[in-house]
């Protein structure tokens, strides 16, 4: 949503202000969820699954202020056509990247071919701003070197959020307490003891 509002897509609100509260109303919702999910009877291996939980959500928080700076800073600069088009390839770059993270929905992306996307690092978009030179005033370029700032945090936070997605096998420990809460309410695992159908 905040690259719609950067983009300024007629589906995205307008003021990026707004998205943000609604964001953050949710993260904190997010966060006393999951925190109230830590009981000290659990396994460990729950535990350290809700653990996991909660240091997503605050990744993602910090995430969600970075992509919040993106949308606002764009959205506050009118930039001329060289750098516009410097602003449109950083921020299709962090398209990309957040597609990492983001649900799929049993939709897998289409296979490319190596190289036939290449999107220009952080350092090469700083250079390209750098060179633009009276080609665009101080202030865009300024408002462009804040934002990739933003964009490489951003990318950042992705790449940590998806690490610790990895860092514990979250299907197998929901399989294997929704198995043991199967069995404990099996009366003692007696086959002659469960009703007949």
């Amino acid at each position: 949503m905040f690259l719609d509002i950067a983009r300024s897509s007629k589906k995205a609100p307008s003021d990026p202000g707004e998205h943000y509260l609604a964001t953050d109303i949710l993260s904190r919702d997010i966060r006393a969820y999951t925190a109230a999910l830590m009981k000290e009877d659990l396994p460990y291996e729950q535990l350290d699954l809700i653990a996991s939980l909660i240091e997503e959500a605050d990744f993602t928080a910090a995430l969600t202020e970075s992509m919040h700076q993106v949308a606002r800073r764009v959205r506050r600069e009118k930039f001329s056509n060289p750098a516009q088009a410097i602003v449109d390839v950083a921020l299709n770059k962090l398209d990309t990247s957040l597609r990492e993270i983001l649900p799929t929905y049993g939709i897998s992306s289409p296979q490319m071919p190596a190289g036939h996307v290449n999107l220009p690092g952080v350092e090469e978009l700083r250079a390209r701003t750098l060179a633009l030179g009276p080609n665009a005033g101080a202030a865009e370029r300024g408002t462009i070197l804040a934002l990739l700032g933003s964009i490489e945090r951003a990318e950042i936070l992705i790449h940590r959020i998806d690490a610790e997605r990895r860092s514990v096998n979250r299907q197998s420990v929901l399989a294997r307490a929704s198995a043991r809460k199967e069995t404990r309410a099996s009366p003692m695992g007696d086959p002659g003891l469960v009703p007949a159908e």
